[in-house]
């Protein structure tokens, strides 16, 4: 877009519009072509809306998120990530981030999956990827290309 390159402050940009698009269920900036779309996420602050009666917590959260100067946006400041972790939005939901890494915190929302081999999803999947956040990310996705995403 506007061809700076990016850091790590893209990652929670991301994550700002990973958690719009799953309380919303649609994505933050919608133009009627790609570079009104463009337009959008360039001048978030004046484009970002909500639908009535969203969290505040969340709104903040995301706001804050999507700022669109990176030095200024949450996760990149002073405290990193710790900042995020301690948002209100995590501190209303009472979420324990330690649990949630090691897999022992209570789900909120759980599918219902019947016992039938015709379900469209397998919840109950053995097997998991495991990704280690200190390693090089490119092992993980060998083989996969732009025209991987883009086939006709």
């Amino acid at each position: 877009m506007l061809t700076q390159g990016h850091d790590n402050s893209a990652d929670f940009w991301a994550y700002g519009v990973l958690i719009y698009e799953l309380l919303c269920g649609y994505t933050p900036f919608v133009g009627s072509n790609q570079q009104r779309t463009f337009e959008k996420i360039v001048h978030s602050t004046k484009h970002l809306s909500f639908p009535q009666r969203f969290d505040s917590h969340a709104k903040s959260l995301i706001r804050r998120l999507l700022h669109p100067n990176p030095s200024l946006r949450i996760g990149c400041l002073q405290n990193g990530c710790q900042d995020v972790k301690e948002h209100a939005f995590f501190i209303s939901q009472n979420l324990e981030f330690q649990q949630l890494i090691s897999k022992t915190c209570e789900v909120f929302y759980k599918p219902k999956v019947d016992d039938s081999k015709n379900t469209e999803f397998d919840f109950n999947i053995e097997h998991e990827l495991s990704l280690d956040f200190d390693s090089n990310y490119s092992e993980h996705f060998k083989g996969l290309s732009n025209s991987t995403f883009h086939q006709k």
